[in-house]
């Protein structure tokens, strides 16, 4: 599949996953719909690595990223009530990717994923969606670019890192460990359904081809403006 196909999937995939959030408040039944969105973030980690492999210009990509992502940070607080939208994540991934890119030659190879740690700390923070789990599934998708098996691979590993996150939060806080210690883990492993996806992927950019100013500001606009639209309908019609 083309990068377009690929990305659109992914919006559609979030709109099931935004609309499902507040479905699922008064109709839990309807779950399927937030496991759907998982599938969302790997793909759109993906072609923030390759944007940045390919970009011409660092500065107007980070640009664009960040000035979309205080647009979305707004966004995102008047949908859900809190928190900044994963643009900041993106955001804070290509400084990460920047620093990582930039000290490659100077800098020991195992201490690089630190600075993708460290940006997911920062994400977390600023109460940014996906947090740390997002920089670290940007991190393995970098650091594989080159080579799909690490970067798959690393994708079991970002889930294996969840359940294990959700134990010792459970265990440090002294609950008792059973199915719901895992629920919000099992509902992110999800992220695993966009690994035959993301295979499947021909290097081409599809739409892009012919409309590539369109589809850049298209996938842009589309995640602020579609907060917005989910918060009138919640607010004024519901």
């Amino acid at each position: 599949m083309s990068a377009f196909l690929l990305k659109l999937i992914a919006v559609i995939a979030m709109t099931i996953d935004h609309v499902g959030y507040f479905v699922t408040i008064k109709h839990p039944e309807f779950i399927w719909m937030r496991v759907i969105g998982r599938i969302t973030m790997p793909i759109m980690s993906f072609f923030i690595v390759q944007g940045y492999v390919h970009t011409k210009n660092f500065k107007k990509y980070l640009l664009r990223m960040g000035i979309f992502a205080v647009i979305s940070h707004f966004a995102y607080n008047l949908c859900f009530g809190e928190g900044s939208g994963v643009m900041t994540t993106f955001f804070i991934a290509l400084i990460c990717i920047y620093c990582a890119d930039k000290t490659k030659d100077r800098v020991n190879g195992m201490l690089q994923p630190l600075f993708f740690i460290v940006g997911g700390l920062l994400a977390e923070f600023l109460t940014a969606d996906w947090g740390l789990t997002g920089l670290l599934i940007i991190m393995v998708f970098w650091f594989g670019r080159d080579n799909k098996k690490v970067a798959f691979s690393g994708i079991f590993g970002v889930v294996l890192f969840t359940f294990l996150s959700e134990f010792l939060n459970a265990a440090s806080s002294g609950y008792t460990i059973n199915f719901d210690t895992f629920f919000v883990a099992f509902i992110q492993s999800a992220i695993l359904l966009a690994v035959p996806l993301l295979l499947t992927y021909n290097g081409k950019r599809g739409l892009n081809d012919k409309f590539k100013n369109f589809n850049k500001w298209l996938f842009y606009a589309y995640y602020p403006l579609h907060l917005i639209i989910i918060y009138i309908y919640n607010t004024y019609v519901l």
